[in-house]
């Protein structure tokens, strides 16, 4: 598993001004842990943000809404352009369906776009 990033090194500031260790970025919200980043994105019949409650009291450090995915998008791209990303990791912006009735094929689904 990766090194634990603070929130603001993958391009990201919240509102409140706290900036979070984040270990892992999870779409599905019955897979949240502590220190993750949920992000809660349009699925195929609901959207991830009526989950963001439930995502917060299971531990979940951020909030990613659809309200941010454009300025997400921008920020993964200079912070992978950096190389300072992960390892030198590149991560490439995907926009995709994460909720489906299959959550294996959801969480397959969410992994291809992080592998």
């Amino acid at each position: 598993m990766p090194k634990p990033k603070r929130l603001s090194s993958l391009g990201l500031y919240p509102e409140n001004g706290n900036d979070p260790l984040i270990n892992e970025i999870i779409f599905d919200s019955r897979r949240v842990k502590p220190g993750c980043l949920f992000a809660a994105l349009k699925g195929v019949s609901v959207h991830g943000a009526k989950f963001v409650e439930a995502a917060l009291e299971a531990g979940a450090s951020a909030i990613l809404t659809a309200a941010m995915a454009a300025s997400a998008e921008l920020a993964f791209k200079e912070a992978s352009d950096s190389g300072s990303l992960l390892g030198g990791k590149y991560i490439k912006a995907e926009r995709a369906d994460s909720t489906c009735v299959d959550s294996a094929a959801a969480t397959t689904a969410a992994e291809g776009l992080i592998a």
